[in-house]
């Protein structure tokens, strides 16, 4: 994180674990799906956390913001370029 200009807290940290740990080609999430996934874990952060943190780590090159359904804002751990399919009755985004 430093790399890239942020601080390593404990939210960030937290999430960057949810986010990237496990995941080697990478993910979509929504703040809302990476919300529960947090609190599912134990992690100690509120939605605006969750949507701050998405927004830096997009700021910072981590991730890249997806707009593709108009009314949900998707994150891809893999921020280049690269093509996607939303699948609209799963709600599922695919490289």
């Amino acid at each position: 994180m430093r790399e890239h200009g942020l601080r390593p807290t404990r939210q960030r940290l937290a999430l960057a674990s949810l986010l990237f740990d496990g995941y080697p080609h990478g993910r979509h999430v929504t703040a809302e799906t990476l919300f529960g996934e947090a609190k599912a874990d134990g992690a100690e952060v509120s939605l605006a956390t969750v949507y701050n943190t998405l927004h830096q780590f997009t700021e910072a090159g981590l991730l890249r913001q997806l707009a593709l359904d108009g009314s949900k804002a998707y994150f891809d751990t893999n921020p280049s370029e690269h093509h996607h399919f939303f699948l609209e009755e799963e709600g599922q985004v695919l490289d």
